[in-house]
């Protein structure tokens, strides 16, 4: 099997750190196709090629705001096996690229791992995010919160990358896992696929969120499973993120319309009730907000909460336009 790795790169801040990393993986990639935006100084990137070992490719592109038509370029010109997808901001372990295709070829050591007759069927396989912040590792319970005293100490989590029956979506990609294990969805930052099993990523969706659950909600339809390997591991050196209004309404219109796409009417009628009325942490519905408004009331919370709704109901209006 040869690897093609995927970077969306829209900031350089890290890309060199990151290009290096795969330098040095035990198993080198095939190639390594770059989406930079043309503002973006493409010939710091350059600089560093000649250091590289394996083939560096760059496509400019002008559009920054949606990525799935980007992503849709990028795959016209890939030619591994499988497909792995990472950001500019993590630094992958050295044998990144060796355990993700052991684990497609039945080699993976984790604990607990699938039986070798289940090895045919997988059809997508990712890992684990070790979050730090400011170069310092987090605690995996702690991950919204900078604390130098946290360390990378929590027991594990027993859900990762699930959707429930109502639609919750539960991600932990970052948390610590004790063994290998069928999930419903990867995480963009650590996640492969089949090259053969890719479609076209669906252009209907916004911004920069989701769209990797919906390529694995595709997968998975076809009849394939899809391998969370915590020995899977990179490095992911995020710096304080706070969302936006906008983001809020681009998570609730790709949630809402993804779930929509996929889950069957009983579930789609359930997830809607469950949506509007409870929500989630960044898909915030009516309970989720009064309960953030008896904590911390401010006017940013009702922007978000406005802009959840709106874009819930854009998700719905985008469905039913498309299915």
């Amino acid at each position: 099997m040869q690897a093609s790795v995927i970077i969306p790169a829209f900031k350089t801040g890290r890309l060199k750190a990151c290009l290096q990393s795969l330098s040095f993986q035990t198993i080198l990639p095939k190639e390594v196709i770059i989406l930079s935006h043309k503002d973006l100084n493409v010939g710091t990137i350059l600089s560093c090629a000649k250091e590289l070992n394996y083939l560096l490719k760059i496509i400019e592109v002008k559009d920054k705001n949606n990525l799935t038509p980007l992503l849709n370029k990028a795959l016209k010109s890939v030619t591994g096996s499988l497909i792995c997808f990472t950001d500019p901001d993590t630094a992958p372990e050295p044998c990144w690229l060796e355990k993700i295709i052991k684990t497609y070829i039945g080699g993976t050591s984790a604990r607990g791992g699938l039986p070798v007759s289940d090895k045919s069927f997988i059809g997508g396989v990712g890992g684990r995010d070790e979050i730090y912040r400011f170069n310092t590792p987090i605690d995996s319970k702690m991950v919204g919160a900078y604390n130098p005293a946290h360390k990378l100490c929590a027991g594990p989590v027993y859900n990762v990358g699930k959707l429930t029956w109502f639609g919750r979506i539960i991600g932990n990609h970052h948390e610590l896992l004790d063994k290998s294990k069928e999930v419903d969805f990867l995480k963009g930052c650590n996640m492969s696929f089949r090259r053969e099993l890719l479609e076209e990523f669906d252009e209907n969706l916004l911004g920069f969120y989701r769209w990797e659950q919906d390529m694995c909600f595709k997968i998975k339809a076809k009849g394939y499973k899809l391998i969370y390997n915590p020995e899977i591991r990179v490095k992911h050196f995020k710096e304080e993120e706070k969302l936006t209004a906008q983001d809020f309404f681009i998570i609730s219109h790709n949630t809402t319309y993804l779930l929509l796409k996929y889950l069957s009417l009983p579930r789609k009628l359930i997830f809607l009730f469950y949506t509007f009325f409870i929500g989630q942490r960044n898909n915030l519905g009516f309970l989720r907000s009064l309960l953030l408004l008896f904590q911390s009331p401010s006017l940013t919370l009702f922007d978000n909460t406005l802009a959840c709704i709106q874009g819930k109901l854009k998700g719905i209006k985008t469905y039913l336009t498309n299915r």
